[in-house]
């Protein structure tokens, strides 16, 4: 049986969230805004409270500011087009690293060619903003500026404390996009720092299909659907009730466990690290310099031949991000990062999640070691 261990990409549901969807689709399958009968008063309470779930472990002290959306890229989308909408006339200038997720980069490209100045922010060679040219970028035309917590190809977390310290005082927005951030650091005081959060459920153990956007209080952004005016009419479209449901199952999970589960998975972050290091001892962990959140690890050997990924028979991993489909591309992070694009096509992104255990952490560290034994070799014969 294959080990898993591309949980950046998406994470296995549990079985109680599995069982929580199940449940819904059974025996709340009424309408939520349908609130004359109980059937639909019992799909609403579900939606209610995994509002309240997500309010709690992200410490938003107002839940009604959360709106369920059908995951981040939606939610990334809403922010940004909404901002952009709203603030067209008078802040035209959006600011952000091309390290961020394509569901940041792809609509600041759609609004670029409308006429608004995207600029793009240094990236350091740990992966960190560079502070001070985004002070040298932010200024009264900034409307926005989009600074993901943790990086989904590295898990590089970001100082957004003091991001959005230079974008508040120029008066500008802070989207930040906390998809890979939740249920793997602690979170609850993200929200002194941002005017937006992106979530989805997916990459924490919660069903597809299912994710929330946060927005601040008194911000008033153009909604991306119209219709029944649906989630305070922000989102219209009847809720996905057996997804939210289920995405409550894996919050409470979270919330119980997160400790527990960070420690175990940073654990299995350095034994796997420090066996592949002692292998290769050339290798390099990118983004190590920075503080990283426990599961990732983005390896590169330079000048390595073509074709790492592919020796990793019945280990489940992939070359970079795997949320751009059927692309193969050079990783723009890595590239961000200072690799060339040689090396930054042929590194290796291993995410670790609970369910993963120390002898499959050892078998992963074989196979990475032999396939770059293997390639080495072949590139002298």
């Amino acid at each position: 049986m294959a080990i898993y261990a591309d949980h950046a990409a998406t994470t296995p549901c549990l079985p109680e969230v599995a069982n929580a969807v199940a449940e819904a689709c059974i025996e709340c399958y009424g309408n939520p805004s349908s609130n004359h009968y109980k059937l639909g008063r019992d799909a609403r309470f579900l939606i209610e409270e995994t509002r309240q779930s997500l309010a709690n472990l992200v410490g938003i002290e107002r839940v009604n500011e959360i709106v369920f959306t059908s995951g981040a890229t939606e939610s990334c989308n809403m922010a940004i087009l909404g901002v952009a909408q709203r603030r067209m006339h008078t802040r035209t200038r959006i600011i952000a690293m091309e390290t961020e997720h394509p569901a940041i980069l792809q609509p600041l490209s759609h609004i670029s060619s409308a006429g608004f100045d995207v600029q793009v922010v240094n990236c350091q060679s740990n992966g960190q903003m560079d502070l001070d040219h985004l002070s040298h970028l932010c200024n009264q035309e900034t409307a926005l500026v989009c600074a993901m917590l943790v990086n989904n190809e590295t898990g590089v977390i970001q100082d957004l404390h003091g991001i959005s310290s230079i974008a508040h005082q120029s008066g500008a927005l802070v989207i930040c996009d906390a998809t890979q951030a939740l249920g793997k650091i602690s979170i609850r005081n993200i929200p002194h720092n941002a005017d937006f959060l992106a979530f989805s459920a997916h990459k924490c153990y919660g069903p597809k299909g299912v994710g929330a956007l946060w927005i601040r209080r008194h911000l008033n952004i153009s909604p991306l659907f119209y219709g029944g005016g649906q989630e305070q009419e922000r989102r219209s479209g009847t809720e996905n009730v057996p997804g939210i449901a289920g995405w409550n199952a894996a919050l409470a999970h979270i919330n119980e466990n997160e400790f527990e589960y960070s420690k175990k998975i940073g654990g299995l972050q350095i034994r796997l690290e420090s066996a592949i290091k002692n292998g290769l001892p050339d290798v390099i962990f990118n983004g190590q310099k920075s503080l990283r959140a426990p599961g990732f690890t983005s390896l590169t050997l330079p000048g390595l031949p073509r074709g790492w990924l592919t020796q990793l028979n019945g280990i489940c991993a992939s070359s970079g991000s795997s949320c751009s489909s059927g692309q193969n591309k050079p990783s723009r992070v890595l590239q961000a990062y200072g690799h060339n694009k040689k090396d930054a096509s042929n590194s290796l992104r291993i995410s670790l999640g609970i369910n993963n255990n120390e002898a499959e952490i050892d078998e992963i560290a074989k196979c990475v070691i032999d396939g770059a034994t293997r390639l080495q070799e072949r590139d002298f014969t």
